[in-house]
């Protein structure tokens, strides 16, 4: 959770590395951003190229209530985020 001063509009980058699944569909979950979902059935080994690669994913989102939040809804096995970097958008 990171607090702004509303509104705020921000870029959020999203990083990935799967220490544990290589192949593809071994790890599935969506992410929302406020409540919208911005990574619908993601696949890092797939959008990365395999275990232990990296991908990152960035994305714009307007946060009305001080509070960005982020959620991880795992639909095969657990939801994994290696890192969260957040930007002010002017």
């Amino acid at each position: 959770m990171t607090m702004v001063t509303p509104p705020a509009y921000l870029q959020v980058t999203l990083y990935f590395t799967d220490l544990f699944y290589g192949t593809p569909g071994s790890r599935l979950f969506d992410v929302a951003a406020e409540g919208v979902v911005v990574l619908d059935n993601y696949d890092i080994a797939a959008q990365a190229g395999g275990k232990l690669a990296a991908v990152s994913e960035t994305f714009s989102v307007s946060v009305l209530d001080g509070q960005l939040n982020l959620t991880f809804v795992a639909s095969v096995r657990n939801a994994f985020v290696s890192g969260v970097a957040v930007g002010k958008l002017e």
